[in-house]
């Protein structure tokens, strides 16, 4: 492989791990200046909030979820959980807290397709949530 061909493929292939998690960016919104968000990766010490926070916005705000009555204790356990470990793992994920009360306003949570079947995040199946 010539250098040039050889400079083309490095600059295509995707980065390897681990990425700099020094990242960090406080926003405040134009229509509410008096609010500080701070945003930055996704770590360990936001797993069991998130987790909680993942968890709740499924089992009391989506209709799927409350129709078929998939506990919060199940939920947490079996998605919510293995999910957020499994992003902060891959560094995937990025947090919103509010910068005053360190308090959740936001996340971001995504999953690697290409490990879906070598690193599959739902191992403990459930039939409540394979519906």
């Amino acid at each position: 492989m010539d250098v040039l061909n050889s400079n083309l493929v490095s600059a295509l292939s995707p980065p390897t791990l681990p990425l700099p998690v020094k990242y960090e960016k406080i926003i405040r919104p134009a229509k509410r200046p008096d609010l500080e968000f701070l945003i930055q990766p996704l770590t360990e010490e936001h797993l069991i909030p998130c987790a909680k926070l993942l968890t709740h916005s499924f089992c009391v705000h989506n209709n799927v979820y409350k129709f078929f009555k998939v506990s919060q204790d199940l939920y947490f356990d079996r998605l919510a959980l293995p999910l957020v470990k499994k992003t902060i793992k891959h560094q995937l994920g990025v947090v919103c807290l509010d910068a005053r009360s360190c308090e959740i306003m936001a996340l971001s949570l995504n999953d690697d397709y290409s490990t879906l079947e070598s690193e599959p995040f739902y191992v403990n199946k459930h039939p409540l949530l394979d519906r």
